[in-house]
């Protein structure tokens, strides 16, 4: 935590986005990275990816790469991330209300989310049924790497 309380948190934002840019391109043009696909990167990936998104809000895109690059098929990838996402987002809310920074802004801001990530889910439902498994790993790797370009994007010019 030393690391992410003395960081600056543009650099920050945009170094995982860089790595999150690159990543998805390696794993869409099957370049050989063998350090995705180490047996304990995926242990490594999502305790990093949890510090990150509580900590600055983003990263979950790294997650979707590990679990990628580990061949997962998209049943299991639709069944284990957003499990992963609401234990992560469980422990930061105790968190956040043990340390009193739970005010009636985060409050309002977790009640807003609900519904777009209720929607995301139906309509996610819906589409992935429709697509073999080729084009699902095609298409997340392109949102994993527009994620990662907005996240620059914003950070560079906003």
């Amino acid at each position: 935590m030393f690391i992410l309380a003395n960081s600056n948190p543009a650099i920050l934002r945009i170094s995982i986005a860089l790595l999150i840019i690159f990543l998805g391109i390696a794993l869409a043009l099957n370049l050989s990275v063998p350090a995705i696909r180490h047996k304990y990167t995926l242990w490594g990936a999502a305790f990093l990816v949890s510090v990150m998104i509580t900590s600055t809000g983003i990263g979950g895109p790294l997650m979707a790469v590990a679990v990628i690059a580990r061949g997962w098929e998209r049943d299991s990838i639709r069944g284990s991330l957003p499990f992963y996402y609401m234990f992560i987002e469980t422990a930061a809310v105790i968190g956040y209300v043990v340390t009193d920074l739970f005010d009636s802004e985060r409050l309002i801001l977790t009640g807003i989310s609900i519904f777009p990530a209720l929607l995301g889910f139906w309509l996610a439902s819906i589409l992935v049924n429709k697509i073999n498994q080729t084009y699902y790993r095609n298409l997340i790797l392109g949102v994993i790497v527009c994620a990662g370009t907005v996240i620059l994007v914003k950070e560079i010019f906003i």
